[in-house]
Order: C-alpha cells, then sequence, then structure tokens
C-alpha cells in the first residue's frame, strides 16, 4: 500500500489550515491532527439558519443563504460525526424538526433547494426551472430525500411529526422499484 510521505503531509497540513474553509480545515485537524470537533461545530454553527436547517453556502456548489433540505443533508452528514456531545444534538434537533416543517407530503419527502437558489450563485445543475418547479436534481427523489430518511430514522427520539416508518417502507419500495439510476448521486444518498 502506497503512504503519504511525511514532506507531502506536512504540505497538505498547510494548505488546508491556510486555504480552505475553515470548516473543511476543522474537519482535516479532526481526522489528521487530533482535534477535537469542537472546530467543526463551530463552523458549522455558521451555516446553520434559526430555523434549524442548513444553508449559507454550506454547499459550495450554491451560495443560497436560506436553509434547504440539500445544505442540511450535508450539516447533518457532518454532525453525525459528532453526535456524541451535547453541542450537536442540540444543533441535530434543531435540523430534524425544519426538516419536519419543511416536509412535501405530495412528494413524501423533500425537494433538493427552493426556488430562491436562483437569486444566489450556483452551478447550472442547481438552477430551479419554472416549467418544471424543480432543479433537475430532483428528477431522482433519493437525492436527498433517502439520505434525509436515513438521518431522521438515526435521529427519531427528535421527530414529533414524520412517521419514520412509513418513510423508510417508501424509500426502500422505491429502490426496489428502480431497474436503473441516472445519477449516482442518488444512490449516495441511499447509502449514505
Amino acid at each position: 500500500m502506497k503512504k503519504l510521505s511525511k514532506t507531502l503531509f506536512n504540505q497538505l497540513n498547510s494548505y488546508m489550515n491556510k486555504k480552505a474553509r475553515p470548516l473543511e480545515s476543522a474537519i482535516f485537524n479532526y481526522y489528521f491532527n487530533d482535534s477535537s470537533g469542537d472546530d467543526i461545530l463551530d463552523s458549522l454553527e455558521e451555516f446553520q439558519n434559526s430555523d434549524g436547517g442548513f444553508g449559507r453556502g454550506i454547499e459550495p456548489d450554491f451560495k443560497l443563504i436560506q436553509s434547504s433540505p440539500m445544505a442540511t443533508s450535508i450539516g447533518l452528514k457532518y454532525l453525525s460525526m459528532l453526535d456524541n456531545s451535547n453541542r450537536g444534538q442540540n444543533m441535530i434537533a434543531r435540523a430534524v424538526e425544519y426538516l419536519e416543517t419543511t416536509f412535501d407530503s405530495n412528494r413524501n419527502g423533500w425537494y433538493s433547494v427552493p426556488s430562491n437558489v436562483n437569486e444566489y450563485p450556483h452551478a447550472p445543475w442547481w438552477e430551479f426551472r419554472n416549467d418544471i418547479n424543480m432543479t433537475v436534481i430532483d428528477y431522482s427523489w433519493g437525492n436527498p430525500t433517502a439520505e434525509l430518511i436515513g438521518y431522521l430514522y438515526k435521529y427519531k427520539e427528535y421527530l414529533n411529526n414524520l412517521d419514520i416508518y412509513s418513510l423508510i417502507s417508501y424509500a426502500i419500495a422505491n429502490l426496489n422499484e428502480r431497474t436503473e439510476f441516472n445519477s449516482e448521486h442518488e444512490i449516495f444518498c441511499y447509502i449514505r
């Protein structure tokens, strides 16, 4: 197995601490420099909005300030690494509340981003299209819905309204009915 040389690691370490966003720098330090994880929580607090959801550019491909289910899935991905702390649990509880509030019963899940994503810098695939009333990402039901259902199951003690077992059954049925996926990102959402 190839290993990273100490010199190359030191260069990478320097780069991550000087050039990366504080969030990615904190994650790097957590895994490679024995950081406690408090820096990750500090960074995540900057991305969590008062409604409990995440936004503020946590997903670098769209700079939407307001919360979105997609950005919240990213926040929860990082929080799940630190869910053994009270601070992390409080942030998770707030995110779960946001997800319950924004659940779309007609979709039996969430659309990735709201239409006002178009008011902020974003990659073309995040463009909200009025002709289909969603982004092209939303053709893939499981992105981010399947991943969000997984987090809701893991943190079901914070649920007040959603029936997590019904959502799991729906996600499994959706997965079992598929013969192909148009996006690998949807598969990743089922795996996570």
